[in-house]
């Protein structure tokens, strides 16, 4: 088996099975725990992800990508009750700076992070190099009156938008909607303009008609993401809408493209028909992006992972277990082919899946 993951956690910059802070509401795994999560987590169809805590109702995971270390990869947290994952931070650097935004700290069922807990924090930040993005966030909670809205975590995003891109999609995801929101949206850069949440809200209001520019290369981008994450972000109200089978940024992305399909060989494409039976089908089973994910290999390999990710996803979700245990195959053997070391080693923890 290629190197252990698990090792190379325990020799990167923090140490998750040591790190504790009730403050975080999360306990963090241990080798056997993780390995146990991680083989539950592949059985809902997240493969790919590695988990590092966990608290009664959500993983926190690493999103593992071709070609970045475990330093340089998205942290996010897979809702228990409905499956649907939210990246909380870009890097495990700003692990605290992100969970302590998404808590309801402050709020009056939350209790007030004692001055025990404010040294634990910050030590762990500190040991993963994230100092200054804890700090932003504990100043703030001292200062407000908490978390517990929308409004208020959009504020916090807006504070720690200085260490990351992503803190500032996430602040006008979670700060606007509607009208406001498409204000927002117009005043942003280009580089953020590109990033995945912002094409997501972007392609969403032009579906529903409050966003009159053209948006069909976003559209496209749209389905071209891993929907397991981020996907309920459309605008419709602040922050994401979990569970939401319809309110999902693809399908909103399927309708806006449908109204204006054309000579666009594009609309000919394996992707769009898997996109398609994604968003009318209520138990697709993702076999169409595994196709998708088999044809694209050889040109871009990592759109390839993603698009088997998504398969085995729909597949979990329509409970095809052969259909989920065919894409782990796949990812198996892309990830032999293509000699990722880190999504082997993850993919191998979570064991062979019969039908």
């Amino acid at each position: 088996m290629p190197h252990d993951i698990r090792d190379q956690l325990e020799q990167a910059s923090v140490n998750v099975d040591r790190a504790r802070t009730t403050a975080l509401l999360l306990e963090f795994t241990t080798k056997g725990d993780r390995l146990r999560q991680l083989r539950s987590l592949a059985t809902a169809g997240y493969f790919g992800c590695l988990p590092i805590a966990r608290s009664a109702t959500e993983d926190i995971v690493l999103r593992l990508e071709p070609g970045k270390t475990l330093l340089e990869v998205s942290v996010a947290t897979i809702l228990k009750h409905s499956h649907d994952g939210l990246t909380i931070a870009p890097r495990l650097q700003h692990l605290v700076a992100g969970r302590l935004t998404q808590l309801d700290v402050g709020a009056s069922n939350y209790p007030p992070i004692s001055a025990k807990q404010r040294i634990d924090l910050l030590e762990l930040a500190t040991a993963q190099g994230g100092t200054a993005s804890a700090e932003t966030v504990l100043q703030l909670l001292d200062t407000r009156a908490g978390a517990n809205t929308n409004l208020n975590r959009g504020a916090l995003y807006a504070e720690l938008a200085q260490f990351d891109a992503l803190f500032a999609a996430l602040a006008g995801a979670y700060s606007y909607a509607r009208k406001h929101l498409v204000d927002w949206l117009g005043q942003l850069s280009a580089p953020l303009q590109a990033l995945d949440i912002v094409r997501r809200l972007k392609v969403s209001c032009a579906a529903r008609g409050e966003l009159e520019a053209e948006v069909l290369e976003d559209a496209w981008a749209v389905l071209d993401l891993d929907q397991r994450f981020d996907s309920t972000y459309t605008g419709l109200s602040t922050g994401p809408v979990p569970g939401s089978k319809q309110l999902r940024s693809d399908i909103l992305a399927v309708r806006y493209l449908r109204e204006r399909c054309g000579a666009d060989a594009r609309f000919e494409s394996l992707l769009w028909q898997a996109a398609q039976q994604a968003a009318d089908e209520p138990k697709y089973d993702g076999a169409l992006h595994l196709q998708h994910a088999a044809a694209i290999e050889k040109p871009d390999a990592a759109a390839a992972y993603r698009h088997a990710l998504n398969a085995a996803r729909f597949a979990a979700s329509a409970k095809n277990k052969k259909q989920v245990s065919a894409t782990f195959e796949y990812l198996t053997a892309l990830a032999a082919r293509q000699r990722w070391p880190d999504i082997q080693s993850a993919l191998s923890l979570a064991g062979t899946l019969k039908a």
